[in-house]
């Protein structure tokens, strides 16, 4: 599913703009992320595509309508893909930013020519889709009736993939070398995490019955202290770390070198990613705190990707900011009043 992720983040970063209002509209941060998880184990129930209600008219690349049934076949598609979505859909502030998006990409995609090389990339999309299907469900129903059943086709599915690579190629075109070299340079001002790849080892004290915040806390600062003693960083690990899953290797978080974050998103939670990142090579952190308690971090080795390497990543940047220009500036969306 690698690729399918990597081309449905192309398209969900378009939702930039839902994301941030996410946070805005009377959910704190943790709300949410906990709304995500328990999407993410749940069918969602489909949308009524039957309606033929004209909901919005708009006049950018091209002009049209958009009917109400229409509009919840997409979002359909979109939470079948991504039940994450679902919580979106359940907000209308945020349900009128995606018939925005929608809008959009059903405004440019008419104005791009789809080639073999796209047809064959949503084939393959579509495979990828159902093969994930088959492996979470099994064979108990066919594909095409769990389809059926969430509002829309395979069919549908593949128009879905296809107008979402006609988006991205249509801006994507637009895009020059010295765009390219000042995105570049942006990210590296902004020391972007996806820019750095490090292999890394901790030490992590939790929280638990038996001890607080305060007390994980005084306790990785005492293995900090055995570190600056001289203590050996593996060992410690073995005998401190509440990481079941690297103490036993010493705190290592793997033998090779480790994106801190990619166009999925990151790798690490934030404050542990900005630690390796700026921490000098081969020195022990102060306790880092986040999400999972304290962390004592030590960066082995690290490399800052150069432009050719970054290019994919800086492209995929700078169209999706274009594209939000045109949505933000040229196309015009008149919503109807139900």
């Amino acid at each position: 599913m690698r690729q399918t992720k990597r081309r449905l983040f192309v398209f969900f970063a378009v939702f930039v703009v839902v994301s941030l209002l996410a946070a805005g509209c009377g959910n704190s941060e943790e709300d949410t992320d906990q709304k995500a998880d328990e999407q993410a184990g749940q069918a969602p129930e489909p949308l009524d595509t039957t309606s033929e209600e004209v909901i919005a008219s708009y006049d950018g690349l091209t002009s049209g309508e958009v009917k109400e049934g229409e509009f919840n076949r997409f979002l359909n598609i979109v939470m079948t893909v991504n039940p994450q979505m679902a919580m979106f859909v359940e907000q209308e502030e945020l349900k009128d930013q995606m018939l925005s998006q929608y809008i959009a990409s059903k405004s440019i995609a008419p104005k791009v020519e789809a080639t073999s090389e796209m047809e064959d990339e949503a084939s393959e999309l579509v495979e990828s889709v159902k093969q994930q299907y088959d492996e979470m469900q099994g064979e108990d129903k066919q594909f095409a009736a769990y389809l059926e059943e969430q509002g829309f086709t395979e069919d549908d599915l593949h128009r879905f993939f296809v107008d979402n690579i006609k988006v991205e190629h249509y801006f994507n075109e637009e895009v020059t070398e010295d765009d390219l070299r000042d995105g570049y340079n942006r990210l590296k001002e902004e020391k972007d995490l996806r820019l750095y790849k490090a292999k890394v080892r901790h030490i992590l004290i939790q929280e638990n019955e038996e001890r607080d915040d305060a007390a994980a806390k005084k306790r990785a600062e005492k293995v900090k202290q055995k570190l600056d003693s001289g203590e050996d960083f593996a060992e410690l690990a073995k005998e401190y770390s509440d990481d079941p899953g690297s103490k036993e290797s010493g705190g290592s978080l793997g033998d090779e070198l480790t994106p801190l974050a990619t166009a999925a998103g990151p790798t690490y939670v934030q404050s542990f990613g900005e630690a390796v990142r700026d921490l000098p090579l081969n020195e022990v952190s102060d306790p880092v705190k986040s999400d999972f308690g304290y962390h004592i971090i030590e960066v082995l080795e690290r490399e800052q990707l150069e432009f050719e390497a970054a290019k994919d990543l800086v492209q995929a940047d700078v169209w999706t900011k274009e594209y939000q220009h045109y949505v933000d500036n040229e196309l015009k969306i008149e919503m109807k009043q139900s």
